[in-house]
């Protein structure tokens, strides 16, 4: 999930007032609309306000006609029915989103991590391996995902080489990563 901060924020807000202020022909503003409910939804989510990130993604999905974003928004949806654990919706939104665009790394990895979660290990490795094999994704969830595989099937020293590697990754902050090693750990500890 993207969200325009820092100096492309400002630069893409000021672009925005520019064109507003404009006669401007290529500016839609139906897409102008959805972005901006799109950038919402993402802001929402990265303060795991998973109902308002629906809600918002929802509003700017019925006012695009850009496949992209409709893929993206359709992965938000998504990962916030993945993060409230119902995964039979959020393997649906991505489904729809891989649908869209099948280059859609990010909906690639929450697709496995979500068959991972609802226990079917090999259908969500298929997909994590997939991810790896191609371009886009972020490495941190990737780890993550492939740590919980090796966990769930019981190799702990494969597993626990993954989780290392997430946590060391540079990227985004990875979703659950933290409470999925400290239930490893405890588990680890426990064997």
């Amino acid at each position: 999930m993207y969200s325009f901060k820092g100096d492309v924020g400002r630069y893409y807000k000021s672009a925005v007032r520019y064109l507003e202020q404009k006669d401007v022909r290529l500016a839609n503003k139906q897409e102008h609309d959805a972005l901006e409910f799109a950038l919402l939804s993402y802001d929402a989510s990265e303060e795991h306000d998973w109902e308002r990130a629906r809600e918002l993604a929802l509003k700017a999905l019925f006012q695009t006609q850009d496949i992209y974003l409709q893929s993206d928004l359709n992965n938000c949806i998504g990962y916030s029915w993945l993060m409230n654990r119902d995964y039979d919706k959020a393997i649906g939104y991505f489904e729809r989103a891989l649908e869209l665009n099948i280059g859609n790394a990010f909906a690639l990895d929450n697709m496995g991590f979500s068959y991972l979660l609802s226990g079917d290990l090999e259908l969500g490795r298929w997909f994590i391996e997939k991810v790896i094999s191609t371009s886009g994704n972020d490495e941190g969830y990737s780890y993550r995902n492939l740590a919980l595989y090796y966990w769930k099937k019981g190799d702990l020293v494969t597993a626990d080489s993954h989780f290392q590697k997430a946590i060391k990754h540079k990227g985004m902050k990875v979703d659950l990563l933290d409470e999925l090693y400290q239930k490893f750990i405890a588990e680890f500890d426990v064997k």
